[in-house]
């Protein structure tokens, strides 16, 4: 019987600590004048390891796209994703939400390039901010 209590706390233990507060998340970009960048990967996935590497752990692409974005990166859970994020059907797939009212503004399907990925994000913020 206290196996049992015990895995239920770690699961439910696990289960909380990966959720996110997306209204906390979305403060945090109101006040830098930012876009809300959500990574959706998969464990199993090669092209999100290899983005994940390449693009979001390289300190120089990150801090490229943290000046106008703050990136949260999420394992693939439908429960864990903000209200506007409603299917994801590839991995990985990048969702630009706007932190004023959490709604979407772009996604982009599939690995991409770090300085094609940055590029484009920058055009788009830049397109959208003005």
């Amino acid at each position: 019987m206290k196996n049992i209590f015990a895995i239920l706390f770690c699961l439910l233990s696990f289960s909380f600590a990966n959720s996110i507060d997306w209204s906390d998340v979305a403060k945090r970009a109101l006040k830098g004048d930012k876009f809300i960048l959500v990574n959706v990967k998969r464990e199993d996935c090669p092209y999100c390891e290899s983005m994940e590497r390449e693009t979001f752990n390289n300190s120089s692409y990150r801090k490229r796209i943290e000046t106008q974005y703050v990136i949260e990166s999420v394992m693939y859970n439908q429960d864990n994703l903000p209200k506007a994020i409603k299917n994801v059907q590839f991995f990985p797939t990048n969702f630009i939400i706007d932190p004023k009212n959490m709604k979407l503004v772009d996604e982009f399907i599939g690995y991409m390039k770090p300085d094609d990925f940055t590029s484009l994000l920058k055009t788009l913020y830049e397109v959208e901010k003005n």
